[in-house]
C-alpha cells in the first residue's frame, strides 16, 4: 500500500456536461490513474469540480515528481512516454492522448501545469449542458 490520500471538492453536487459518459469516465480514470501512479508514497491528490455559466473545470492535482519541461511538448501525442512514465511496466502512452482527443470532441479543452514547488495539475475545462 503505498497510502495516498484522495481529497476532493465539488463547488455542486451535480454538473452536467455536454460529453458522452464512459468516455468522459475514461478521461477521469485516466487522469486519477496517472495523478496516482506518479504521487510519492503517502501523498495527496486533490480532485475539484466547480463550474462558472458555461463551463465544468475539473482539476486533478497530485505533488509528485513533475513533468520534465524538456517533454512537455509532447504530453499529448500518441504513444509518448515522458521519461518517469518509462519506468512503468503499464504504460502505453496513449492515455493523456486519448484524454486530449475526447476532452476536444466535446468542445473543451485540456491544459496542466508542472512544477516543483506546486506539484503537478491537469485541468480540464468542459462546455456545461443547459439540462
Amino acid at each position: 500500500m503505498r497510502g495516498i490520500a484522495v481529497k476532493t471538492k465539488f463547488s455542486e453536487k451535480q454538473i452536467y456536461v455536454l460529453a458522452e459518459a464512459s468516455s468522459l469516465s475514461r478521461v477521469v480514470q485516466n487522469l486519477l490513474d496517472n495523478a496516482m501512479k506518479f504521487s510519492k508514497n503517502g501523498g495527496v491528490v486533490k480532485i475539484s469540480l466547480e463550474s462558472d455559466g458555461r463551463y465544468a473545470t475539473l482539476k486533478m492535482h497530485n505533488y509528485g515528481s513533475i513533468i520534465n519541461p524538456e517533454e512537455r511538448k509532447d504530453i499529448f501525442k500518441r504513444f509518448w512516454q515522458g521519461s518517469k512514465g518509462k519506468h512503468y511496466v503499464a504504460g502505453s502512452g496513449l492515455g493523456l492522448y486519448l484524454c486530449h482527443q475526447l476532452v476536444t470532441a466535446f468542445g473543451g479543452k485540456i491544459t496542466y501545469t508542472s512544477d516543483k514547488r506546486r506539484g503537478t495539475t491537469f485541468t480540464v475545462n468542459l462546455p456545461k449542458d443547459k439540462y
